[in-house]
């Protein structure tokens, strides 16, 4: 499952539900979550990965014309 800032444009229910909802995944079934909201994030993940320290900026390959 990929969830792309899930919680935006949610209230505050509407958080709740998706964070009941994440949690009761069958286990072993991957969950890739974009997310700045730490607090949902820790509240529905097992493991977490901040790319934010891994950024090293490169510039892209030459494209063959």
């Amino acid at each position: 499952t990929l969830l792309d800032e899930p919680t935006n444009n949610l209230d505050p229910d509407g958080v709740a539900l998706l964070t009941q909802w994440l949690r009761q995944r069958r286990p072993g079934h991957g969950l890739l979550l974009i997310s700045h909201d730490v607090g949902f994030m820790a509240a529905v993940c097992d493991e977490r990965l901040d790319i934010t320290a891994l950024q090293q900026r490169e510039p892209a390959p030459e494209r063959a014309s």
